[in-house]
């Protein structure tokens, strides 16, 4: 009877430690992962959810029959140190959750996070001597504590779910690939863009004299140029649509809005064009049918691409919910991991891009032509030298400038094959930036842009300044001669009037056309300052968005102000209104309207 009794003992706590511990590590770790990550990661939850499954019932019934044959004495140990380690691994992963930025292989400097390991170890060395030291008191409790573990992380996941925002498009539809380099004979509208690749650092490079400036006949160099965003994820939607996002609506909505309403795409697409959408980021745009050529219905992923997104959401959950020091070492395999399951752009695929370019392009297509390509260009890690050949350039302005010489490199193998083609003359191509780079590579304003008389600027708006710089070089139709250099006032959003203008086709896109924009112009262009990262999809919406208005030189930090408007999101509305009550609307030095918050600087104002 005592045996059968142990037995049955064993039976149910090994069934109910080895769930709360499987469970945390192979079902609920990547699930938390994937719904609050769900814009980053391109394949969809139904290509992975067999997997997460079959592994997590493999796992417990593996542990169930290893715990049970040992004798009594010994089982509680064992079942106690596991209970402690399927706690340890929680808490890691859900409460001592460390920042360390985006997982795209940018260096991490783990010196200078020495003090979170120490912290880290500690914990778990501190709870797994209490696992050896106490394993009975441990014991007595692992039932019923494992089963509290399991409903939290049921709940939690449950309230991840309702919460979650719209399923991003690209989960329904993906890019078919197959005329990536097909060009018209006749006419064709080209826009590549170079993400993070800075006004000044262009400027600079060709000052320097040498082939650079030669490689952009027919082009206009639009330097005094603004971005609208500082980040990859609102800026492509500004190109495309010319619309600012402003966290009235979730971000989802507002694309899909946008891009079936009012996107440059739609607009060309309705008026006779192919149009061929090639993003880095899927998350970037809207997939739908009304808004490009190539997208077409998503295929469930093959069997080796689903395990390699199994092993992917596995790799990054190990990342989060592994003591620091272990980090260190799994790091560059999960950005690797990362980074090619959402085919973003290093200089492989860079150099991969134009061979393929050069190699497999054509101009067979009858119809107009637009093509949107983006490259992930100038982000760290800096790779690419000016050879397009690899090398570890350093985290600075030298290896920015170097790999931004590589990205021009790459922009004139591309230019050349157009023109072996015959269609140069016959193609409007835009070679942009989608946003500035920032602190790590400041701002250079050569001494001749400089104003004499250097007016006081608000403190933050240097700041906003760094990231706010794209690079704009514009070829119009047929246009001949030396790259021209234009200091009209311009900015991404002007991009749809732009084409559309030079089509000569009616249109009601906001914005001005940049060719129609004179140098004497005074305009006032918007810049909202946000962070676009990740975390943004638990709720669908941006953290806190604050505006500026440039109404000088974008170079110049005297040409910025803040305007005081800040559009947050509803979570943070309703947060300043439990912190401070609801707004006094008569209240003279702060107010909030719907989801844009205001203060009057008039009187601290400093610029």
């Amino acid at each position: 009877m005592k045996i059968n009794k142990e037995f049955h003992e064993k039976i149910i706590n090994s069934l109910i430690v080895a769930s709360f511990f499987s469970l945390t590590v192979f079902l609920f770790a990547p699930l938390h992962l994937y719904f609050t990550n769900i814009s980053e990661l391109r394949f969809s939850f139904s290509d992975v959810c067999y997997y997460l499954a079959a592994i997590t019932a493999f796992s417990i019934f593996l542990l169930l029959i290893l715990s049970i044959p040992w004798k009594f004495t010994l089982y509680k140990k064992l079942i106690s140190l596991l209970f402690i380690l399927s706690v340890l691994v929680w808490f890691q992963g859900n409460i001592l959750v460390w920042d360390y930025g985006s997982l795209d292989g940018r260096f991490v400097d783990w010196k200078k996070y020495y003090y979170r390991g120490v912290i880290d170890t500690g914990i778990w060395i501190l709870f797994i001597c209490v696992a050896f030291k106490m394993p009975s008191v441990i014991y007595k409790a692992v039932r019923k504590l494992s089963v509290a573990f399991i409903l939290i992380q049921l709940i939690s996941i449950s309230f991840i779910l309702i919460t979650m925002p719209e399923i991003p498009s690209f989960k329904k539809y993906s890019l078919d690939e197959n005329t990536k380099f097909a060009f018209s004979a006749k006419k064709n509208v080209i826009i590549l863009v170079i993400d993070a690749f800075q006004a000044d650092v262009f400027q600079e490079i060709i000052g320097e004299g040498g082939r650079y400036k030669n490689i952009f006949k027919g082009f206009t160099y639009f330097r005094n140029s603004v971005s609208g965003f500082p980040t990859t994820f609102p800026s492509v939607p500004l190109i495309l649509t010319g619309q600012y996002y402003d966290n009235s609506i979730p971000m989802q909505e507002f694309m899909k809005k946008a891009f079936c309403s009012s996107s440059v795409t739609k607009f060309l697409k309705d008026n006779g064009f192919e149009v061929d959408l090639f993003p880095w980021s899927y998350k970037c745009i809207y997939f739908n049918e009304k808004t490009a050529s190539n997208i077409v219905k998503r295929r469930k992923l093959s069997k080796n691409s689903a395990k390699k997104a199994t092993s992917t959401l596995y790799s990054i959950s190990m990342f989060r919910y592994m003591p620091h020091f272990i980090k260190n070492y799994v790091h560059n395999s999960v950005a690797r991991l990362w980074m090619d399951s959402n085919g973003i752009d290093d200089f492989g695929r860079s150099r991969n891009f134009i061979k393929k370019m050069i190699y497999s392009s054509n101009a067979d297509i009858e119809k107009y032509v637009f093509k949107f390509y983006h490259l992930e260009g100038l982000h760290t890690p800096f790779n690419l030298n000016e050879r397009l050949e690899y090398e570890s350039l350093p985290l600075n302005r030298v290896g920015y400038k170097r790999q931004a010489k590589g990205m021009l490199r790459l922009a004139e193998l591309f230019l050349d094959k157009l023109d072996k083609l015959g269609i140069y003359d016959d193609s409007m191509i835009f070679i942009i930036g989608d946003h500035g780079y920032g602190d790590l590579i400041g701002v250079n304003v050569p001494e001749n842009l400089k104003a004499k008389d250097i007016r006081p600027i608000h403190p933050e708006a240097a700041n906003a300044k760094k990231g706010a710089l794209p690079l704009i070089l514009i070829k119009p139709f047929n246009s001949k001669g030396e790259l021209w250099i234009s200091d009209a006032p311009v900015c991404l959003s002007d991009i749809p009037k732009t084409i559309a203008s030079e089509l000569d086709l009616k249109n009601d896109f906001s914005g001005d056309s940049m060719f129609k924009v004179k140098e004497s112009d005074i305009r006032e262009r918007r810049f909202l300052l946000c962070n676009a990262k990740p975390n943004y999809s638990r709720n669908g919406f941006l953290p806190s968005i604050k505006e500026y208005v440039v109404s000088g030189f974008s170079w110049l930090d005297e040409s910025w102000r803040p305007t005081g408007r800040y559009f947050n999101p509803p979570a943070q509305k309703w947060l300043y209104y439990f912190i401070y009550g609801k707004p006094d609307l008569n209240k003279k030095n702060g107010r909030m309207k719907d989801n844009v918050q205001e203060y009057d600087f008039t009187e601290n104002r400093n610029y």
